[in-house]
């Protein structure tokens, strides 16, 4: 947003420190004009069971914004990051290395995602007891799925700290759980196409549009590991309306 001085300054040095070429879009808030007539409440409602909180609304239109400019100016593929991503000091090296590579079996790369290990079970646990409060009949299905949750997380943590032991080990790999941030990632022309369909309307999060697209358009994703970018929430806290740079 404008008047986010801090984290435009912030992201300013990072990029500048790191030698990489950026451009800020400006983000919209989510009471705008213009991203309330892109978002269709009724069809959030139908397709993902509620509407979209103000902040949502107005992140998602600023990715859509960017996925747009991209088709319109022909750009093959962009690192996308929210106003408060950290990168790794080696990051221009990893991006060089992940987009020469052969035979690509992705169109969206994530380097940010929820932390691998307790937390994320912590949080699985939380979001399925709410969820069971408003269907009795998810906590059957969290019964079932509980076990390999865990199965794949602890597996997930070995892979994770191997990586980050053994460089050789490290780039894009397959989850076998759904995993949800779009606070930094690369995307393809290709991944674009095959999002857009359901962000015209904008009905689901950014965050949420990218796995959402996976079951219903094929969009092929896969994520960086080990995990190396986080977001600087103990410095600016955690909110929807932020700038987005490509």
């Amino acid at each position: 947003m404008e008047k986010d001085k801090e984290r435009r300054a912030f992201m300013s040095r990072q990029m500048h420190d790191l030698g990489l070429h950026y451009e800020f879009v400006v983000g919209r808030a989510g009471d705008d004009p213009l991203v309330l007539a892109a978002c269709d409440d009724a069809l959030a409602i139908k397709e993902h069971g509620k509407v979209l909180m103000k902040g949502e609304k107005g992140c998602a239109f600023s990715h859509r914004s960017i996925y747009e400019k991209m088709l319109k100016e022909n750009i093959k593929e962009a690192l996308i990051l929210e106003d408060d991503a950290v990168l790794p000091k080696d990051i221009f090296t990893i991006l060089e290395k992940v987009l020469k590579e052969q035979g690509r079996s992705w169109e969206w790369l994530s380097f940010d995602y929820p932390k691998i290990g307790f937390s994320f079970l912590s949080a699985w646990l939380i979001a399925s007891k709410k969820m069971s409060k408003k269907n009795s009949m998810f906590l059957v299905y969290a019964g079932i799925k509980f076990p390999f949750i865990i199965i794949m997380s602890l597996y997930e943590l070995l892979r994770d700290k191997l990586a980050e032991k053994y460089p050789v080990m490290s780039g894009p790999k397959l989850f076998y759980r759904p995993l949800y941030n779009a606070g930094a990632y690369i995307v393809t022309q290709d991944g674009i196409k095959k999002m857009m369909p359901l962000l015209v309307p904008i009905r689901f999060s950014a965050d949420r549009t990218p796995n959402q697209a996976r079951v219903k358009t094929g969009l092929k994703m896969r994520w960086y590991v080990p995990r190396i970018v986080h977001q600087a929430e103990e410095d600016f806290g955690n909110t929807f309306t932020s700038n987005t740079i490509i």
